[in-house]
């Protein structure tokens, strides 16, 4: 088994063993050699907690969903994985998205990058070479199973497309008051117990925690119903996914639970799930037992009574569902703002990366540089590299483009402005035609 099907093994599920992110990637460098992304961190308060809560709004509410199972599928190449193991007997699997149904922009974009990630270094010999040493891309992209600048830019191009923002903060909590903060009230009912979990920048956060059955204290396995709880907001991208055997497998039904809340209830002899989506969430419950007795012999009451244990009215946190780019870039070009907003992220991509010959590709020719005037690609990117050695392309100048974020940029007659005026792009004419977007401008001081 090489490097990359070591990673799917453990990443096919949320495994119950790896409570929270930061242990899960500890859990991968350990099995597979690859460093460690870097996770940036504060400390966890109660008040780092509620700055992110975003304000509760009774004026949205959760929608009886007559969606299935099947509705989460991946629909690509991913969809049916292989498994290794099981005597060298290969067995394919359904794989969901934990971030919305088929139909949404999180769904989609969560399915074009695992296809993409399946076709990319599939004998793992890329990420075998790079083995424990630093790939350069651990602060941009440190929440995310990323080691080349080719998948960086293809993250970001999948993101834009889509119009999601990228995870950029993980916080680690394990207390009570933390997820109060985040929701809003008490979100665990009756026995209902949290062991451990993460929060993202924007709220979307998941953990652990059990149910005890018949009203029995924790002991020993048996005792209680184990699961995963996330809640993923809208309007961001999100790798997870998770293995459910075969959707064919699960009966399901909607079940109205105690906080007035439907929900998708789904369960087979060897998993469980329970699902709503609110205007700005989508909630999945990953309930570790199934209906046979060899997985714990649940039952259908014991699965609404978990349902019922959560206040899941304390979701409602009104988002807007990601929309096309609005922002009127019309005073230098045509093209429409999602186009330009696409354009500056690859260039932004580009800049991080020091890829000076691609960024070159991108420019519009003759280009001055400083006081020196550049004809050709070759030169450029020869100049830019100089420039890095020279010190005049440093950390300031690089900090300027991982701050700009590609939306809503100021536009002029000049053309659109990138980080703080460090790059300019325009649509420029060839012969009375457009030839496109191009940097027309790169000031270095």
């Amino acid at each position: 088994m090489n490097e990359k099907q070591i990673y799917r093994a453990l990443f096919d599920q949320v495994h119950s063993s790896v409570p929270v992110k930061g242990e899960f990637f500890m859990k991968i460098e350990k099995d597979v050699g690859r460093k460690t992304a870097h996770l940036k961190r504060r400390a966890v308060t109660i008040a780092a907690a509620a700055c992110l809560a975003v304000a509760l709004c009774a004026a949205t509410a959760f929608a009886a969903n007559l969606f299935g199972l099947q509705d989460l599928v991946i629909r690509q190449d991913a969809t049916s994985r292989p498994t290794a193991g099981y005597d060298g007997v290969e067995k394919t699997v359904d794989l969901i998205s934990l971030q919305g149904w088929e139909e949404s922009p999180e769904h989609q974009a969560t399915a074009e990058w695992l296809a993409f990630r399946d076709s990319y270094d599939p004998d793992g010999a890329i990420i075998a070479s790079i083995g424990n040493s630093p790939t350069g891309l651990e602060e941009r992209y440190g929440l995310y199973f990323v080691y080349t600048p080719e998948m960086a830019e293809k993250l970001e191009e999948i993101a834009a497309r889509y119009h999601l923002n990228l995870h950029t903060e993980i916080e680690v909590f394990d207390g009570d008051a933390a997820l109060t903060a985040l929701t809003g009230g008490t979100l665990l009912q009756s026995g209902n117990t949290l062991y451990s979990g993460y929060f993202y920048e924007d709220g979307s956060f998941f953990f652990e925690g059990y149910l005890p059955r018949d009203g029995a204290h924790r002991r020993e396995d048996g005792d209680s119903i184990d699961y995963q709880f996330n809640s993923l907001r809208k309007g961001s991208m999100s790798e997870v996914f998770l293995n459910i055997g075969h959707a064919e497998d699960y009966r399901q039904w909607t079940y109205d639970t105690a906080s007035g809340v439907p929900v998708t209830l789904a369960m087979s002899g060897y998993k469980a799930l329970i699902l709503v989506e609110s205007d700005g969430t989508f909630v999945s419950v990953n309930v570790l037992m199934g209906s046979d007795a060899e997985y714990g012999a649940l039952t259908a009451e014991e699965l609404e009574a978990l349902a019922d244990s959560f206040d899941l009215s304390l979701l409602e946190q009104p988002v807007a569902t990601p929309t096309a780019p609005t922002a009127d870039y019309s005073a230098c070009t045509s093209q429409p703002a999602e186009e330009i907003e696409q354009f500056a992220s690859q260039v932004r991509q580009l800049v991080l990366n020091r890829d000076w010959t691609e960024l070159a590709k991108r420019c519009a020719y003759p280009i001055t540089v400083g006081e020196i005037r550049y004809e050709t690609e070759e030169s450029l990117a020869a100049a830019l590299a100089m420039l890095v050695e020279d010190g005049y392309i440093d950390s300031f100048y690089l900090d300027g483009f991982a701050a700009e974020t590609c939306r809503e940029m100021f536009c002029n007659s000049d053309g659109v402005m990138m980080a703080s005026g460090r790059i300019w792009f325009s649509e420029v004419l060839a012969d009375g035609a457009s030839a496109g977007l191009k940097i027309t401008a790169i000031n270095v001081s």
